[in-house]
């Protein structure tokens, strides 16, 4: 049984391209693709005939659609890890700092905290 039969393409995927950008601190799978989309870009608008437009307007979707996953995953995955560090700061790290940054707040915990206060007085701008 392979791991597409065991977990599904998409979670293979998926899990590739979070490995790649959270262990590499990169994505090459967004660069090429953007290469691949701007030079189809260039080949649809370039093209002579309605057919041939036609032809590069598939290849010119996918790799579209496959660059706004990526990006899409690369925001995931770094919102994640922001998350993980500022959590990280707010149980230990600010405590080794001097002391008057031990009252202080991590970003992502100051934005929260706002957020609640928003709903709770019903600005409607708590987001989430």
């Amino acid at each position: 049984m392979s791991r597409f039969d065991k977990d599904g393409a998409y979670l293979v995927v998926r899990r590739w391209v979070d490995h790649d950008i959270a262990h590499h601190h990169r994505a090459p799978s967004v660069s090429l693709s953007s290469i691949l989309t701007i030079s189809l870009a260039f080949a649809l608008v370039r093209a002579d005939s309605w057919v041939s437009r036609m032809a590069w307007l598939g290849p010119l979707l996918l790799s579209s659609a496959w660059t706004g996953f990526v990006l899409w995953r690369a925001w995931r995955v770094t919102r994640a890890m922001t998350i993980k560090g500022d959590r990280q700061y707010d149980q230990k790290t600010k405590f080794k700092l001097s002391p008057e940054y031990a009252d202080s707040e991590s970003v992502w915990a100051a934005s929260r905290r706002r957020r609640r206060s928003r709903r709770a007085r019903g600005d409607g701008k708590g987001g989430g």
